[in-house]
């Protein structure tokens, strides 16, 4: 099993929350260090929640960027 298929929620996979066309640019994993994971696993536990009290699927476009990442498209720190 690959770490990006790894679920953190039973509808939220670890690829889905760090999918970035900017890294796929880079060559960059978008990989986040162990605090980061472990806020991601907090989020997608919280997205589950609401996506449960809905009924229906939520898309998550973006969760998560790592520094560099987040420096190639001008992001804030």
């Amino acid at each position: 099993m690959s770490i990006l298929t790894r679920r953190l929620a039973p509808n939220f996979t670890l690829g889905e929350l760090i999918a970035s066309q900017k890294a796929r640019e880079l060559g960059d994993a978008n990989l986040p260090d162990l605090e980061q994971l472990l806020n991601l696993v907090e989020l997608a536990r919280f997205l589950q929640a609401v996506r449960d009290y809905v009924g229906g699927p939520l898309k998550v476009n973006s969760a998560f960027r790592n520094a560099r990442v987040n420096a190639a498209v001008g992001g804030v720190r």
